[in-house]
């Protein structure tokens, strides 16, 4: 039988890391791509920049609290930010449907134009393709950024340390549930709106007052707080312990969560980091965070541990324990 691709290729979680080990280190294969994280480190002269690329696929196009253009943009803004890099430049090059409406791609540009400006960072280069009605769905964004490094240590996993604390910057899942409900139209009596928002300012000022005590920094977005704990720790001997009274997590959320069958920790946020961090400065750390406004739901989740290697644990209101693997099903597909 023929191998083919699956939207569980997609989801961020366990297929997606085969793909990648299998298919792409196999032709790809070099020591930028082994940094394995949101954005890669590279040299330039007497200095360091970090740079991603990231593609974008969201249905629907505008949803409860941003679109597909606030998400492009803020999406590879996060995806610097996390790597302890000033966000300054993006690409943006875009496929269009024949067919969509003037109108609503103006809509689409005119919100990353906004976006740009809050994000403090220029699109400075693009590309644009327009392909036969019923050979796309609508849009699809694709774009590339480019921060400054302004400081000396790396934000990497390499920089983990046993005892480091762990940091989730606000409420888990909205983002996920939000374009859940709208794509299905739930009706619902609380509205529940996405949490895409730019890290870059907050995270850059955590960088700078805590140099060298922040060990490593992610976005949680596809497969979630799990996904990416365990990706956190993956390539250390180390494991992690969170403490699952401290995640957290809007009612409304928890509730939609429940009727539903989804996991909250595995679905995907966009206005959200995790950082690890020197366990003592993690209070201090916190109560800087809860100063911005996008860090005022911070809280101490869990800790760095020698035992456990390579794998997440949860600790109970009961004090009893579990796995928490990486995602391996679809939850939702296309929520980025």
């Amino acid at each position: 039988m023929k191998r083919v691709i699956e939207l569980l290729h997609g989801s961020g979680g366990i297929q997606s890391r085969v793909l990648i080990e299998e298919l792409f280190y196999k032709y790809f294969d070099n020591t930028y791509l082994r940094q394995n994280s949101d954005a890669v480190y590279l040299e330039m002269g007497q200095g360091r920049i970090a740079f991603t690329t990231d593609s974008y696929v969201v249905t629907p196009l505008f949803f409860p609290g941003g679109d597909i253009g606030k998400l492009a943009v803020y999406g590879t803004v996060n995806d610097l930010a996390v790597r302890g890099s000033q966000p300054l430049y993006l690409s943006c090059s875009m496929i269009i449907e024949e067919g969509l409406e003037l109108t609503v791609l103006e809509k689409v540009v005119e919100s990353m134009h906004l976006a740009s400006k809050e994000a403090g960072v220029q699109i400075v280069t693009g590309d644009t393709k327009v392909v036969p009605n019923g050979k796309g769905d609508s849009l699809y964004i694709n774009t590339a950024g480019i921060g400054i490094m302004r400081h000396k240590r790396s934000i990497s996993p390499s920089e983990i340390r046993a005892e480091d604390d762990v940091i989730i910057t606000g409420s888990i899942g909205e983002h996920e549930i939000a374009l859940l409900l709208a794509r299905e139209e739930v009706p619902l009596k609380t509205r529940i709106t996405s949490d895409c928002a730019p890290l870059g300012r907050m995270l850059n000022t955590l960088c700078e007052e805590f140099e060298g005590q922040i060990h490593m920094m992610r976005d949680p977005t596809r497969g979630g707080l799990a996904t990416v704990l365990n990706e956190i720790i993956s390539s250390s001997e180390l494991g992690i312990e969170i403490e699952k009274s401290k995640i957290p997590i809007q009612a409304c959320v928890q509730g939609v969560c429940e009727l539903l069958g989804i996991d909250p920790f595995y679905s995907a946020n966009e206005g959200k980091a995790v950082i690890v961090c020197d366990a003592r400065i993690s209070h201090q750390l916190l109560k800087r965070l809860h100063t911005f406004e996008l860090g005022r739901g911070a809280a101490i989740i869990g800790k760095v541990v020698k035992v456990h290697k390579k794998k997440v644990w949860v600790k109970t209101k009961l004090g009893t324990y579990y796995v928490l693997a990486p995602l391996s099903t679809l939850q939702v597909p296309r929520i980025c």
